[in-house]
């Protein structure tokens, strides 16, 4: 899962430079950035398989058929990529906050 790992640390990074920056609605940002960090793993996933990655209603498929695309199930051929991408996406946000708190520090 080092896929994972690097999604994680260098956006956390990314994000924690941009979030450092004084912005309107400061508060509000960062709390919508930290907020997937509060979902358990078992609702994540389901809601990552079933509103997200799912190939008739999923948010990618109406995506891929925005673009002109056939709409993948991403579970069946790509397994190790959408669990990678599930796993950034939840610990993302710790990252973020444990790196940002190292700037502010």
């Amino acid at each position: 899962m080092i896929g994972s790992l690097a999604i994680t640390v260098i956006g956390g990074i990314l994000i924690a430079i941009l979030i450092d920056q004084p912005i309107f609605g400061q508060g509000m940002v960062r709390i919508l950035i930290i907020s997937p960090f509060f979902v358990m793993p078992p609702v994540a996933a389901l809601v990552w398989k079933n509103m997200i990655l799912h190939p008739g209603y999923g948010v990618f498929a109406d995506i891929s058929r925005f673009l002109g695309l056939e709409p993948v199930d991403w579970f069946a051929q790509f397994p190790l990529t959408s669990i990678i991408m599930i796993v950034a996406w939840q610990w993302l946000p710790f990252a973020t906050l444990i790196l940002l708190t190292a700037l502010q520090s």
